[in-house]
């Protein structure tokens, strides 16, 4: 994947294999501290990793991952573990960093990475494209297929040079509805009714053991489902719980759930350009001042869902 695999790559800071191993009691914990994940998202992953075939140092070799793991047949799949290639092995924290990429990264820079998976950021020529098209029609015929491709291929590439490149790709893409595409590209860590089984769980309370409020306070807010008190209006603090969250979202569309044109949103980032943070920020805080009273968190609530973004609605609770 090139620059996107650097991403989760570089685990930058501290190293967690340098100073604990599975064997010790902090793996998880110095794990979640070190990747700003929580424990149990950790505990969650932990368990596939070893379902992976990892050793007892908490490290994959790639030729297990090959032996033991059916995805390897996938082209997908092989064009990801080549980014790892040099060390012929993937460590625990790379894994949570990748992962945890693709749970929080913006939607344009997950389809970018799904560009370069297709052939390792080269364009995509006409035959690549075919075979492409085949695995998502496999009980096409290769003639329907190849039409498909001959279709595809002329609206696509607009410059006549006979492959895709990145531009165009994501030029194609962003035509599409943009709820579209990010129910494509959503990844959840924990499942959304895991979640919510749990905050269930929580609001009831545990007949023994760990309490469920303890347990559930191990899970960060945007993993979260519950209720808001609808008819309040959102402090600051709520505000910048959901900035944290929202900004590397499509919060374009959240705006315009909450009642902001295009030209609006222009002026958040022209007043705070590069800073995509700030800009949510602005746009939340324009939105609760110029509505007063029927900035309620109830409103908030359901712009969010209607911005596929459910999983924040619990951040919105005093």
């Amino acid at each position: 994947m090139g620059a996107y695999a650097s991403n989760f790559k570089d685990d930058s800071g501290v190293i967690v294999a340098e100073f604990s191993d599975p064997t010790k009691g902090d793996w998880v914990t110095a794990h979640a501290e070190a990747t700003g994940m929580a424990v149990v998202e950790v505990e969650r992953l932990w368990q596939r990793f070893q379902q992976l075939g990892c050793n007892e140092q908490g490290v994959l070799p790639i030729e297990v991952f090959q032996q033991k793991s059916p995805l390897f047949e996938d082209v997908f799949a092989r064009n990801i573990l080549r980014s790892f290639k040099e060390q012929d092995e993937i460590h625990f924290q790379t894994f949570l960093n990748a992962l945890n990429w693709c749970e929080d990264t913006e939607t344009e820079a997950k389809v970018r990475g799904v560009f370069h998976l297709i052939n390792n950021g080269s364009p995509i020529n006409k035959d690549l494209m075919f075979r492409v098209l085949k695995r998502v029609y496999p009980d096409d015929s290769d003639q329907a297929v190849q039409r498909t491709t001959d279709v595809f291929m002329s609206q696509v590439d607009d410059k006549n040079q006979g492959s895709i490149d990145e531009d165009q790709f994501m030029k194609w893409v962003l035509k599409m509805p943009k709820e579209s595409i990010e129910a494509v590209t959503q990844f959840h860590i924990i499942p959304p009714e895991i979640n919510e089984e749990a905050h269930k769980a929580f609001v009831s309370g545990s007949p023994g053991g760990e309490s469920l409020e303890g347990r559930s306070a191990r899970v960060r807010p945007s993993a979260r489902t519950g209720a808001t008190a609808s008819g309040a209006i959102p402090a600051d603090g709520i505000l910048m719980a959901l900035t944290d969250r929202a900004y590397t979202r499509d919060w374009h569309l959240l705006a315009n759930k909450l009642g902001f044109l295009r030209a609006d949103v222009q002026q958040f980032e022209k007043q705070y350009p590069r800073d995509t943070k700030k800009q949510v920020s602005l746009m939340l805080k324009t939105w609760r001042d110029q509505e007063g009273q029927n900035a309620t968190t109830g409103v908030l609530a359901q712009a969010l869902r209607g911005s596929n973004m459910a999983d924040l609605v619990p951040l919105l609770s005093p």
